[in-house]
């Protein structure tokens, strides 16, 4: 994040979409740490209509945009799952960063625009 000189927003909201994948098992062992943080990156600073891609991000992740395809529409796809999710064992993340301190980010809608589809 400091690479991609992200604001808080796009911080929080990265760390929001990791929290929440590495609750799912299905997405832990399909995806190395790096890969999904790499992508929750990429989702995050989409999610606020700022460059998710350049040239720099790919030479300090190592992962080139196909790499990070899938990674990504699994992200979109369980943030769109949870958001509608009733409070329980998986809405731990989307209930904490709800919260003021954290920018309420968890409220923030993804759009699947700018997302390297």
């Amino acid at each position: 994040l400091i690479l991609s000189e992200a604001s808080n927003l796009v911080t929080f909201l990265a760390n929001y979409l990791s929290e929440m994948c590495i609750t799912v098992y299905s997405v832990v062992r399909l995806y190395r740490p790096s890969l999904l943080a790499a992508s929750a990156v990429v989702v995050a600073k989409a999610a606020f209509n700022l460059p998710v891609w350049s040239a720099v991000f790919e030479a300090y992740t190592g992962y080139t945009k196909a790499d990070l395809r899938p990674c990504i529409k699994d992200i979109y796809t369980l943030h769109e799952k949870l958001t509608t999710a009733p409070i329980g064992r998986l809405t731990a993340a989307r209930e904490k960063y709800r919260k003021i301190t954290y920018g309420s980010v968890s409220c923030y809608p993804l759009s699947p625009d700018g997302l390297l589809f």
